[in-house]
């Protein structure tokens, strides 16, 4: 089941593979219009990586 924002400002703590490269897939919907965007990141051993995205 996808994550649904219910108020203005979220939080979301994913699941990552350490010491590897990840795919972390965004998306949105607007106006009936749903668009995805792809993020790669690496994710380094003993780090926590945080996202801000502004809509």
């Amino acid at each position: 089941m996808p994550f649904v924002a219910t108020q203005l400002n979220n939080s979301l703590t994913i699941f990552a593979a350490k010491g590897e490269n990840n795919v972390i897939r965004i998306g949105r919907r607007k106006n009936g219009v749903t668009s995805y965007e792809d993020v790669r990141m690496y994710i380094p051993e003993n780090d926590l990586i945080e996202l801000t995205y502004d809509y």
